[in-house]
């Protein structure tokens, strides 16, 4: 919701009037440069954050869309009551913010060498600042929503796990997961599982034959015999 004491005249309640529904639409673009920081136990990674605002006055329309570039977001790897892990952002820093595309106003009417459609910038950051604890928010209930789900065993049951004895050890540029597994002596079910049958292949001498034309074939059939 676009209020009026966050932007008055110079934007959505100029144009729209105030207290009208606003959908925000977030992605999350050039991810790059994850780095893991032994000395804090968190990760890090830079990305560009593009937000598009879509009006909803009856009908959407996109009116606003802007990029905020080389964010740095802070985040930790976390392990569940289920066994699972999953990540949660700590803090994040904004970058430079650059208006893409305005309805706000009309582009012939703006001069040629415009930047940022000419919107009021201050303004802007100012709304971006008052909602950024709710992108941390949404960002950290979806984030513990996309869990990976951990092993209990490993090769058909052979070695288990207990997961309240997995650690996790940061290190600069990675991390370890560490585990106690239990190794089971594995047990075969010839009734069930299959076998790879050898049976040893003993080829014969071809018969001693006056003529030197002739044919010599052996085969070996299904059954198993020459």
């Amino acid at each position: 919701m676009i209020k009026k004491e966050v932007l008055d005249k110079s934007g959505f309640v100029a144009k729209f009037g105030a207290n009208k529904p606003v959908n925000i639409k977030i992605d999350l673009e050039h991810v790059q440069n994850l780095r893991v920081h032994k000395n804090n136990r968190t990760m890090e990674l830079q990305t560009d954050i593009s937000f598009e605002f879509w009006l909803n006055n009856g009908t959407l329309n996109e009116v606003l869309g802007l990029t905020i570039k080389n964010c740095l977001f802070y985040f930790t790897l976390n392990q569940s009551d289920s066994n699972s892990l999953f990540t949660q952002i700590q803090y994040f820093d904004f970058g430079e913010v650059t208006v893409d595309y305005s309805a706000l106003v009309s582009v012939s009417e703006l001069p040629s060498n415009h930047t940022n459609f000419n919107m009021n910038m201050a303004k802007l950051h100012q709304y971006i600042d008052s909602i950024k604890p709710v992108i941390g928010k949404n960002l950290n209930v979806y984030l513990e929503k996309q869990q990976f789900q951990l092993p209990t065993s490993l090769f058909y049951g052979i070695f288990e796990f207990e997961h309240d004895k997995i650690t996790f050890d940061y290190h600069d540029s990675f991390i370890t997961i560490n585990v106690d597994p239990s190794v089971k002596k594995a047990r075969y079910d010839d009734t069930t599982e299959p076998r790879l049958i050898y049976q040893a292949f003993n080829g014969q001498n071809a018969p001693e034959l006056q003529e030197s034309n002739f044919v010599f074939l052996e085969e070996l059939l299904p059954t198993g015999k020459v």
